[in-house]
This record gives structure tokens, sequence and C-alpha cells, in this order.
């Protein structure tokens, strides 16, 4: 809301059920932003996500440019983590978390949707954004000289909240899925020690708690 204070053109809508059905939630939002804006592409990032440029152009302009309105655009993830040696006094994790992984162990991709594409061919978009699903062939295409920053996990508070709202989320959905999620709930459940290290470790990892590895990061 505080965007939208500030002036920003920020549309949003009130989803009531808890178990947050996220495929099903970010295609009716697809199609709903194409209706409502008329846009060449639709691009779902989470509120956690930030498109840069990895070859010296991140302008808008040079996005567009580099998209095909023909096919699904493929950006791959680059994971950023807190960082123990971070020292800036601010909570803005674009400014204060610096570090990344020195490198991605599977590479991740988020999708962006032509227009043409999502009104020509009924799209759904997977859990998470990560492709599309269709009856009909699609083509895709990795996008190169952009990469999509992604901040997971960024303070203790954050992570904690996360990991008990994942999970009671999930106990609403019909079938359970992200069990990694349990064993955080767990965790924090018991009162295991969670601290910057841990979520430093656990950044880099992504893995379950007691498998964590030493940050390596650049």
């Amino acid at each position: 809301f505080s965007l939208i204070r500030e002036g920003l053109p920020v549309y949003y809508l009130f989803d009531p059920d808890p178990c947050y059905v996220q495929d099903v939630i970010t295609t009716a939002l697809l199609y709903a932003a194409i209706e409502r804006f008329n846009p060449k592409f639709v691009i779902p990032l989470d509120a956690d996500e930030f498109i840069t440029g990895t070859e010296g152009a991140s302008s808008r302009d040079a996005l567009v440019s580099a998209l095909s309105p023909a096919a699904i655009s493929l950006i791959p993830w680059i994971t950023y983590v807190p960082g123990t040696r971070s020292i800036l006094p601010t909570e803005d994790p674009l400014v204060r978390m610096d570090h990344r992984r020195s490198f991605e162990p599977r590479i991740v991709y988020k999708a962006i949707v032509p227009v043409g594409v999502a009104i020509k061919h009924e799209l759904l978009l997977k859990q998470g954004n990560h492709d599309v699903v269709s009856q009909d062939p699609i083509e895709r295409r990795v996008l190169s000289g952009f990469a999509l920053a992604h901040f997971p996990i960024r303070t203790v508070e954050q992570f904690r909240s996360k990991a008990v709202v994942g999970w009671l989320a999930n106990l609403a959905k019909e079938s359970y899925a992200l069990f990694d999620w349990y064993s955080f709930y767990c965790g924090i459940k018991l009162g295991e020690q969670i601290d910057d290290e841990y979520i430093t470790a656990l950044a880099i990892r992504k893995d379950l708690p007691g498998d964590v590895a030493s940050p390596q990061t650049e």
C-alpha cells in the first residue's frame, strides 16, 4: 500500500484462500493483467525478484528488444544471500545483500509471457512461474544478457515467518507439498537456534536445516 500512496501504478487483488494455489492464482492474474492493461509482455515476478542486466544493458528498452513476441522467454535466477559480513545499516535488501552464490547448482528459470502467445494458446503458469503448460507446442528461448536477482532469504525474522506461514498454508491444501517447510517449522517450534550464519548457509544451499554448507559467495 505504501507504493500506491507514493503514486506508483500498483494494482492489487485480495485472495481469501489460505492455501494459496499459486499456479491457478498467477494464471488468473496473467489473463486479468492482459485484459486490464493490454501489455505486450507479462512478467510474473515475486516480490523478492528483480531483473538485472548481466552484460551492461539493463534498461527497460533493452529488455523489451531482447524478448521474442512469439516465444516464452526463460530468464535464469541468480540467488543472493544475506551474508554475515554485510554491515550497511539498511533494511533494503538490494543495498544490504551484496553477496550471491558463486554458481547455481541447479539452473532455475522464470517465464516471461508474450501476450500474443497467451491469447493464441491457453496457458497455465507452472508453480513458481518457472514455465508454462499448454496443450499446444510452445516455443521457449533462454534469455541472454539478463538475469533474475533472487532474494529468497533476507533476515532471521523473515525466514521464520516464511517457514511458519508457508507450512501452515501447505496444510490447507488438499495434497501436501514443500516438505522442507515442515522441517523448518518443526525446528522453529522446538526452539532450534536460527541466526545470521544459519540463514546465510541455508540461502546458499536451500536444503534441509540439518544439511547446510559453509558460506561460499562472491
